[in-house]
């Protein structure tokens, strides 16, 4: 067995020896078929198949291909899944189990589908010019190379371990996010057009010498901490989105300095978190809030609860709360706000009391120039509630509704 280091081509001589197949002239035998490279055109050929041979080399006049495509082209020839192990640096046979693999492309994406059962994505790296996933239980035999649209998606480069496929999509100048669903028939990766390197940014309410509600032992501001860096990892992690935050730890931030954040990146949307408070001790659910004037009793009571943070900017800030209070509502993205409200809040309120989407007017929404949205996660004052919304294991499943809902929202903005 021939070992070699992910980045090594291997001789086509060694890669037969590999495979148990015979030498011929330029080329492998394998029972009666033979497979002939033609590295001249960059192919090779088996029967009447012709393939495209991407990642070679001729040294001493003996031909080295990728390893990745020695698999692929012993797949052709054999009919047998051959797979390079690309930790160990060795190939391996195994039964494919990615049935079908289609890449189609449309002017706002590029799908590609992957049909079969059992995998298990996650991601390894995702930067400016990669993203790489490897999906546990993918094995697919064909090809180790496919050319992208050269916009939104340059090439796919198909590798493996042990464990599974591992699928290298380089970025085109257009790339702006992915999605990566679970399908009936398998797993489809979504590559959605640029948003021309817009972010997300996520507001977790209070802070600092303002608590925000306070009940049942726990403090708003140490919730809408934890959820909002449980959304940043989803978005990041699972949508490749960019993610800026107005807090990251325990600290005070003025409703001037939150709206400034927004400003100095290029907003596409803001969501602020926050958790609710009544009286009324059997209140519970989510609300979900966009910048507008408050039309019932309720909106007006909630937003004079999330306004009053105010109360902690009086000592020489007279001049931000003047700014803030007198700024009008912002009526060119009331619109989209609203259509953010209602794709956060459908997941958020799934098989919990839904309070619905609600519009008031909120002093850390404006100056917001962009969509944007608050979100009540729940009630601290509602016993139930509150042992719910200090759970970790709750808290991420939050983080995942809304961090879906956010990219619903932009993947609509994206085909508009």
């Amino acid at each position: 067995m021939v070992v070699l280091a992910l980045t090594t081509l291997i001789s086509i001589q060694d890669a037969a020896s590999d495979f148990g197949f015979r030498i011929v002239k330029g080329g492998w035998k394998y029972g009666k078929k033979v497979l002939v490279f033609h590295p001249p055109d960059s192919s090779y050929t088996v029967g009447s198949k012709k393939f495209r041979l991407y990642r070679f080399a001729i040294r001493e006049k003996k031909l080295y291909i990728h390893p990745d495509e020695a698999a692929s082209a012993a797949y052709w020839l054999s009919g047998k899944g051959w797979f390079y192990d690309r930790d160990r640096g060795r190939f391996f046979s195994r039964k494919p189990t990615v049935k079908r693999l289609v890449l189609k492309e449309f002017p706002d994406s590029v799908v590609l589908s992957l049909e079969g059962r059992g995998f298990q994505p996650s991601l390894i790296r995702n930067d400016t010019s990669l993203v790489s996933l490897h999906i546990r239980g993918a094995f697919y035999p064909k090809y180790s190379y496919i050319r992208g649209d050269g916009n939104i998606l340059r090439t796919v480069e198909i590798s493996h371990t042990s464990e599974g496929m591992v699928l290298d999509l380089r970025r085109g100048k257009g790339f702006g996010f992915f999605h990566v669903q679970e399908t009936r028939n398998g797993l489809r990766i979504v590559l959605f057009r640029g948003l021309l390197g817009g972010v997300v940014v996520l507001d977790p309410g209070h802070g600092g010498k303002d608590p925000g509600a306070v009940a049942n032992g726990l403090r708003e501001k140490d919730i809408t901490l934890s959820v909002a860096r449980k959304v940043r990892h989803i978005l990041e992690k699972e949508y490749g989105l960019r993610v800026v935050m107005t807090r990251d730890d325990d600290r005070f931030i003025s409703l001037a300095r939150r709206s400034e954040i927004a400003k100095e990146n290029r907003t596409l949307v803001f969501v602020s978190i926050h958790c609710n408070y009544s009286r009324n001790r059997k209140a519970r659910g989510p609300e979900t809030y966009f910048l507008s004037t408050a039309r019932t009793s309720h909106e007006r009571a909630v937003e004079l609860l999330e306004n009053s943070v105010i109360k902690y900017e009086m000592e020489g800030r007279k001049d931000d709360i003047e700014y803030i209070v007198s700024d009008m509502l912002q009526n060119a993205f009331m619109k989209e706000s609203q259509k953010l409200a209602l794709s956060v809040h459908r997941h958020l309120a799934r098989g919990r009391s839904d309070r619905g989407v609600r519009q008031a007017g909120f002093y850390v929404l404006r100056k917001i120039y962009a969509p944007s949205i608050l979100v009540e996660l729940g009630y601290l004052s509602n016993k139930k509630e509150a042992r719910l919304l200090s759970s970790k294991t709750y808290q991420w499943e939050l983080a995942r509704r809304i961090a879906r809902g956010i990219s619903e929202y932009l993947q609509e903005y994206v085909r508009r």
